[in-house]
């Protein structure tokens, strides 16, 4: 094992403990609540679009390409 996958894997552990054992501050929840909204307004934007486009559901596709490949 070389040192510098030791290093890098000792640097991703510290890193994950002070995750979960250091408090966070007012910065960082507020990085994380926009990150999140971001991701909402995504996924939102993205069902809109595919029910412009094709009139259905993402979900619905997959019950969809079912049914014809079974009637075929």
């Amino acid at each position: 094992m070389s040192t510098g996958r030791l290093v890098a894997g000792v640097d991703c552990s510290t890193q994950a403990i002070k995750v979960v054992v250091v408090e966070p501050d007012s910065g960082e929840v507020v990085a994380t609540g926009r990150s999140a909204l971001i991701v909402l307004v995504r996924t939102f934007l993205s069902f809109s679009l595919e029910v412009e486009l094709y009139g259905r559901w993402p979900w619905q596709r997959a019950a969809d390409e079912t049914a014809d490949s079974q009637g075929a």
